[in-house]
């Protein structure tokens, strides 16, 4: 019996701490209207900021970027995962095939995993990107033998 009930507290205990450590998330209902763009570092893209802050823990937006934007080879330390909302989005992750990712693709990046993105050049692609821990870009040399 102590056993069972240090088990059921125990259990009660781990979902109460994965509860408080999720996000509070406002009830949001956002139509393309409602998005308030603003400018980032680069001139090829805007953000539109839905909840969190990326630079301190869970995070959602949208990031706009005109047809032909592109990174060079870098990774997060933390998963990014996202959703293609319009154009053709391009991630190439390192030692495999470059994937286009059209108007309702999904896609799920690992921490540390080394890739490039890219929109393809044409129309602007939009991106609802999200993540649970802080999103960063550590770009990385590439060595030419």
């Amino acid at each position: 019996m102590v056993k069972a009930t240090l088990v059921a507290v125990l259990g009660i205990v781990l979902v109460m701490s994965a509860q408080a450590a999720a996000p509070s998330i406002p009830l949001m209902l956002v139509g393309p209207a409602d998005i308030k763009w603003e400018p980032t570092a680069r001139p090829d893209s805007m953000r539109s900021s839905l909840w969190g802050d990326p630079t301190k823990g869970a995070f959602a937006y949208f990031n706009r970027y005109d047809g032909g934007w592109q990174l060079p080879l870098h990774y997060h330390s933390n998963q990014l995962s996202g959703v293609i909302v319009s154009g053709t989005f391009m991630i190439h992750i390192a030692g495999q095939e470059t994937k286009e990712l059209p108007s309702g693709s999904y896609f799920s990046v690992p921490g540390k995993t080394r890739h490039t993105d890219a929109c393809l050049p044409g129309p602007s692609c939009v991106v609802y990107f999200s993540g649970d821990e802080p999103l960063d870009r550590i770009n990385v040399e590439e060595t030419r033998n």
